[in-house]
């Protein structure tokens, strides 16, 4: 799984991609993977979660999924710093009818529970000084909530999912071996949104015996 596979995901493909990844972080870590929450009335009626996480407060977990709550967002465009504040803080018009903007409340109920939330990007790749901004720029955006220290915040790059990707997915862990029909029915939801790059491993994984990764792990 390589930065270029990552970056010709469209939105939903890589919504797809980030739910099979804690499916299978999970897995490897002999947990639920009812945990793992995508799609329809499954996800934040406000727009900011895409994938979200949903395991007991008390479970030990890190790497990849940070925090027993944890949100991600999926981003097919490169997020620069004054995007993300966008995104997070919400356009709403006051009574006056003057605009402001506030704080996603999906966001906030991860705070609540000491969550984590996490923007994963497609495009474009981060250098430590752009990723430091970027984090920065989340930290901003919840400056004004009381208790947002306790919410965890990352940003995932094009390049950080597929090294990401390259050490959870193995066929196994995602669920794409030996079971074939699982292959087929991810590879005909994959081709009705377009998603090619996802496609292109799901096909590697019926004709060959090798795949899709290396050893799990994944830490921050």
């Amino acid at each position: 799984m390589s930065p270029d596979q990552i970056a010709a995901l469209d939105d939903e493909g890589l919504r797809l991609l980030i739910a099979r990844l804690c499916e299978a972080d999970l897995r490897r870590r002999r947990l639920a993977t009812s945990a793992v929450l995508y799609g329809g009335n499954q996800i934040a009626a406000d727009g900011g979660i895409d994938v979200r996480i949903e395991l007991p407060a008390d479970t030990p977990i890190d790497g990849f999924i940070p925090r027993p709550a944890t949100g991600f967002q999926a981003k097919a465009d490169d997020m620069p710093a004054s995007e993300i504040v966008k995104e997070m803080r919400r356009e709403v018009t006051q009574p006056d009818g003057t605009k402001t903007r506030r704080l996603r409340p999906s966001v906030r109920a991860l705070a609540a529970e000491r969550g984590a939330y996490v923007i994963v990007s497609s495009k474009g790749s981060t250098a430590d000084s752009r990723l430091t901004e970027r984090r920065d720029a989340m930290r901003a955006a919840v400056a004004d909530l009381p208790g947002s220290d306790a919410l965890h915040l990352d940003f995932y790059d094009w390049t950080r999912m597929a090294t990401l990707g390259a050490l959870l997915s193995r066929r196994r862990a995602l669920g794409l071996g030996p079971d074939r029909p699982r292959a087929s029915q991810l590879a005909a939801r994959l081709r009705a949104k377009g998603s090619r790059a996802v496609l292109m491993l799901a096909r590697r994984h019926r004709g060959s015996t090798a795949g899709l990764g290396g050893a799990d792990g994944g830490r921050q």
